[in-house]
């Protein structure tokens, strides 16, 4: 309870409404994050509690604020005043203490920011009441939304055939953020395809030619635990959502949640869930970890799904079918805005394919969030093939997290490519990400927060590529087993 206090646990409210009143947003520490508890019985009464009891907690309660207050206080040298002491408030600190800006990014330098810039300006000057003002004049009519049928068909054939009989119906994976949605109040379809019956759409399988197919339906608890998955795809999923959740939540279901933007979630009228005349409320509101610090415009959210952004880094693409015909579609191509993808009502995300070449990469993934399975504030993930010499030869640079979309950095792939990477050069790149970011009022430390993150990925992928060719014999690096000659 001290260190949920201490740490993160705080209310926040926009115009009276609790906007992180949910434990998918409110930091409590879980049971992944709580010490050994002894239990001590005292065989003594109080004669004054109720029939003997007497408080034994709030005491040393009182005690764990200011002893992380002052654990913190050694490490930085910087005595933090106010609680929760969040990773924004130190890494805001330790850059007042060293001297440094607070401000990442560059308006003056990238026109095409200009506009972008002069709204958030305005918004407090009177535009977001305005917006507000105009839009409850215009008020559509409402329709609540409920899920009313469940079909449980159990062929490929069977499945692609009800979605295109009903249209609007939607596939049920593990139900993780459908049945969320509902309960928040948000649109949700009158019917459900559910996937998970269907044979078809699930297993892990490796190809002749050495590429790796993984079903639509392999929850993330079957991704964390195959053997032929790989160390990357296997870290990401260990590091999504809880235990109990990567049992049935799935890894086309991650790919294919809507945002966690905790004023869309909680039922403000903003932009994305009223209508176009609506605010985007975190552009007032407090964005400190969940809104994007990179090309939003009017939505300032971001897609939630970590696995995305292993997958971009390892050039996966999908297979969409619907009755009619199929595709295959790189999985960076998904999406069309923040959790929102281009997949029409009739189809449906049958697999997803890793090629050999990428597979055969060394792949580093990085998490950052505020509590162990909690939603990403920044997911990175750098994958690279060397020379002998350690030039690189191939590189993948994806982040999620930090704009609207997950994406690769082709920018700085450009500039590693072909050089053997050092630390001047890893600080080069991270300067040159960090000048092309436009964060918000008050997320400009998630930036700073990234390029640590990336600066680290950089360094932790050349180092497995340098203890790798020093042991080859020994079939190991960063130390993760190698799997048939994969990372």
């Amino acid at each position: 309870m001290g260190l949920g206090a201490i740490l993160g646990e705080s209310l926040i409210f926009e115009e009276g409404r609790l906007i992180n009143g949910s434990y998918a947003d409110y930091a409590i520490p879980r049971a992944f994050n709580t010490p050994n508890i002894k239990t001590v019985f005292v065989e003594t009464t109080d004669p004054i509690g109720p029939y003997g009891a007497k408080g034994s907690g709030e005491i040393p309660l009182l005690a764990i604020g200011p002893a992380v207050t002052n654990a913190i206080h050694h490490a930085i040298r910087v005595r933090l005043t106010s609680a929760p002491h969040t990773p924004d408030q130190v890494l805001e600190a330790i850059r007042q203490r060293n001297g440094h800006s607070l401000s990442a990014g560059s308006v003056t330098r990238n026109p095409r920011r200009w506009w972008s810039e002069a709204v958030r300006q305005l918004y407090p000057l009177g535009l977001q009441a305005t917006l507000r003002r105009v839009s409850k004049a215009w008020r559509p009519h409402e329709i609540a939304a409920t899920i009313e049928t469940v079909h449980q068909p159990e062929t490929k054939p069977d499945i692609l055939g009800l979605l295109e009989m009903y249209g609007d119906a939607a596939p049920l994976a593990g139900g993780t953020d459908i049945l969320v949605l509902e309960t928040q109040g948000l649109p949700v379809p009158r019917v459900l395809i559910k996937l998970t019956d269907c044979e078809a759409l699930a297993g892990i399988r490796e190809r002749d030619d050495g590429s790796l197919e993984l079903g639509a339906t392999v929850t993330l608890a079957e991704l964390a635990e195959s053997s032929i998955a790989g160390p990357a795809l296997q870290a990401t999923a260990l590091q999504i959502a809880t235990p109990q959740i990567r049992q049935v939540a799935t890894v086309g279901g991650n790919l294919c949640q809507a945002k966690r933007c905790w004023f869309f979630r909680s039922g403000m009228d903003c932009y994305k869930r009223s209508g176009p005349i609506r605010p985007c409320y975190a552009i007032t509101g407090d964005h400190r970890f969940y809104h994007a610090v990179q090309d939003a415009h009017r939505c300032q959210a971001i897609t939630p799904s970590d696995l995305a952004t292993t997958l971009i880094a390892l050039d996966a693409t999908m297979m969409i079918e619907r009755s009619a015909d199929q595709r295959r579609l790189p999985v960076q191509q998904l999406y069309c805005g923040p959790g929102e993808v281009i997949l029409s009502g009739s189809e449906v995300i049958t697999s997803i394919s890793i090629p050999a070449l990428a597979r055969a990469r060394k792949t580093i993934y990085r998490k950052f969030s505020l509590w162990e399975g909690a939603f990403a504030i920044v997911t990175i993930c750098v994958s690279a093939s060397f020379s002998s010499q350690g030039i690189v030869q191939e590189i993948r640079i994806a982040l999620g997290g930090v704009s609207a979309k997950p994406y690769r950095e082709i920018r700085l792939e450009k500039m590693l490519k072909g050089r053997k990477i050092d630390g001047k050069t890893i600080d080069h790149c991270v300067v040159s990400w960090l000048r092309r970011t436009h964060p918000l009022a008050h997320n400009h430390w998630k930036a700073f927060a990234t390029a640590n993150v990336l600066r680290r990925a950089y360094l932790t992928c050349t180092r497995a590529n340098s203890n790798e060719r020093r042991h080859t014999s020994a079939g190991e690096w960063s130390g993760l087993r190698c799997e048939r000659g994969h990372q």
